[in-house]
C-alpha cells in the first residue's frame, strides 16, 4: 500500500511540515517530503507544536524545537523533516509527544526523553531542556508511555509511573503528603473490591448501584471529592500544593501493572485503562484548584450499564470515550461536566474505529473514514474554520484526499492519526493493503 501523509491545521512553526510558509491549512495537505525521498511511512505523532514520522528509514521531525524536542541534537525551528540519528526504525517500540517534550520507547528495553524540562516531565532528574535523547530509569520492561502537557506516565511490567508538573493531582501522588496518600488510596481500593465483588454475586456487570450509599467510590465518575470514603474525615476544600517530581515514581494506587492495559497523559489529567475499568486522577473539567483528593485514581461510570470502555481521552475541560456494548457494537461518547454526565456523540461506528485527541479537538478514525469535531480555530478538524460546534457535536466527514487516477484500487483508506494541540496528521493508504 502506497501510505502518504497530509497535515492540516496551525501551520505556525512549520508543525505540518508542507515547505516554507506557516500558513494554516483547512484541509489535508500532502507533506510531499516523503513521497519525494521515497520513504515509506509507518506512523505518525503530533505535540503541542511539533511532529513527528516513522518511516523505513527511521524518526523524522519537524516543526517548534525551541525546548529541544525534536532531539536533532540543536534548538530552534526545523522547517522540513529532520532525521534523529540516535533510533532504528526496528528497535522503535512506542513515540508519544507531549506538550513541549517527547519520549521514545524501544523494544531493546530502552526510554528516552528530550525538550522542555522546567517541570521534571524529562524524568531525568534534572531541569534542564535536553536536545538530544536521554535515556530514564525505570524499573521493569516498559509497555506503554504517554507524555501529557507537562507530566508523563509510563506502565511497565511493575505497576504505573508518573512525573512532571503535579498542580492538578495529575501525578496520582501529592509531594507533600505521600504517606497518606498510600493509605488513603488502600481504604478506597478495598471498597472498589468489596463493590465489585457484590456486583458480580448480584449478576450485574458494571453496576453503578452500591448498597451502601456512605461507603461509595463514586457515584457518576467520581471526580467529586466528597464521594470518596474520607471525605468526612478531611476538609475537601483543602488543596495540595504544586510541586515537581524530576524521576519516576510508582503510584501506589496501581501496585503492579498485571491489571493495566494502557496510560494515557492528557493536558492535565491522567487516565489509566485496566481491566476494571477506567481510572482517571488530576484535573476535573471547569474546576481552576484542585482537592488533596483529586489525586487519587477514581473509578468511571460508564455511559449506559452492561459497555465497556475500549479507549478513554481525559481532555482539557472534555472527556471522550470509545465504549463497546454487550453486542459487540461500538459508540463514542463525551462529557464537559465534572461529574460525567455522558451525551452520545457516534450510535454505531465500525469495529476498527479508534479516537484521537488533545485539548478541544477530537478525531473519530476508522479504515474508511474519518470525521472530527470541536474546537477548528485552525482549521486542525480538516474542514473550513468558519464551521463551529461550541457543543463538540455532531462530528464532520473529513474529505479525505484522492490521487489522480481512475483505479479503484486508489480508493484512500486512514491509517494512522495524529492529534497535536493545533494540528493533525494523517497517514492515508492508497492501494491494496
Amino acid at each position: 500500500m502506497d501510505v502518504r501523509v497530509y497535515a492540516m491545521g496551525c501551520g505556525h512553526d512549520h508543525r505540518l511540515g508542507v515547505g516554507r510558509g506557516e500558513a494554516n491549512k483547512e484541509r489535508p495537505t500532502a507533506v510531499s517530503f516523503f513521497t519525494e525521498n521515497q520513504l515509506m511511512v509507518r506512523d505518525v505523532y503530533a505535540g503541542g507544536a511539533h511532529s513527528m514520522v516513522l518511516t523505513d528509514k527511521g524518526l523524522y521531525a519537524f516543526g517548534y524545537n525551541d525546548e529541544g524536542q525534536l532531539g536533532v541534537g540543536t534548538f530552534g525551528i526545523c522547517m522540513k523533516p529532520t532525521l534523529i540519528p540516535l533510533f532504528k526504525t526496528e528497535d522503535i517500540k512506542g513515540v508519544s509527544l507531549g506538550g513541549y517534550h517527547s519520549m521514545v520507547y524501544t523494544h531493546s528495553g530502552g526510554t528516552f526523553s528530550f525538550g522542555a524540562n522546567g517541570n521534571g516531565q524529562l524524568g531525568n532528574g534534572a531541569d534542564d531542556n535536553a536536545k538530544n535523547p536521554t535515556e530514564i530509569k525505570l524499573e521493569g520492561a516498559v509497555r506503554d508511555v504517554s507524555a501529557g502537557a507537562q507530566h508523563t506516565l509510563a506502565w511497565t511490567e511493575s505497576g504505573v509511573y508518573s512525573w512532571g508538573l503535579g498542580d492538578n493531582g495529575q501525578l496520582g501522588y501529592a509531594g507533600d503528603a505521600f504517606d497518606e496518600m498510600i493509605s488513603k488510596q488502600n481504604r478506597i481500593k478495598a471498597q472498589i473490591a468489596h463493590d465489585a465483588h457484590i456486583n458480580t454475586m448480584g449478576g450485574q456487570r458494571n453496576a453503578t448501584h452500591y448498597p451502601d450509599p456512605d461507603a461509595r467510590v463514586s457515584e457518576v465518575g467520581g471526580y467529586n471529592p466528597r464521594h470518596h470514603p474520607d471525605a468526612k474525615k478531611h476538609d475537601t476544600r483543602v488543596f495540595f500544593a504544586a510541586f515537581c517530581q524530576r524521576t519516576p515514581k510508582k503510584i501506589p494506587f496501581f501496585e503492579t501493572g498485571e491489571e493495566v492495559r494502557s496510560v494515557h497523559a492528557g493536558y492535565n489529567t491522567s487516565s489509566v485503562l485496566t481491566t476494571n475499568g477506567i481510572y482517571v486522577f488530576g484535573a476535573r473539567p471547569g474546576v481552576v484548584r484542585e482537592m488533596l483528593s483529586d489525586t487519587v485514581p477514581t473509578l468511571v461510570a460508564l455511559p449506559a450499564e452492561g459497555m465497556v470502555f475500549r479507549q478513554f481521552l481525559a481532555l482539557k475541560d472534555l472527556r471522550v470515550g470509545l465504549c463497546e456494548a454487550a453486542d459487540g457494537t461500538l459508540s463514542v461518547w463525551k462529557s464537559t461536566e465534572e461529574e460525567l454526565s455522558w451525551t452520545p456523540v457516534i450510535d454505531d461506528t465500525p469495529p476498527d474505529t479508534r479516537v484521537h485527541g488533545t485539548e478541544l479537538s477530537i478525531y473519530v478514525s476508522h479504515s474508511d473514514g474519518l470525521s472530527a469535531f470541536g474546537d477548528n480555530f485552525f482549521g486542525q478538524l480538516g474542514y473550513p474554520t468558519d464551521v463551529t460546534q461550541p457543543d463538540f457535536t455532531p462530528p464532520r466527514a473529513v474529505d479525505l484526499p484522492t490521487l489522480e487516477t481512475t483505479s479503484p484500487l486508489f480508493t484512500p483508506k486512514v491509517y494512522k492519526v495524529a492529534a497535536g494541540w493545533h494540528h493533525a496528521l494523517i497517514c492515508v493508504g492508497f492501494g491494496s493493503p
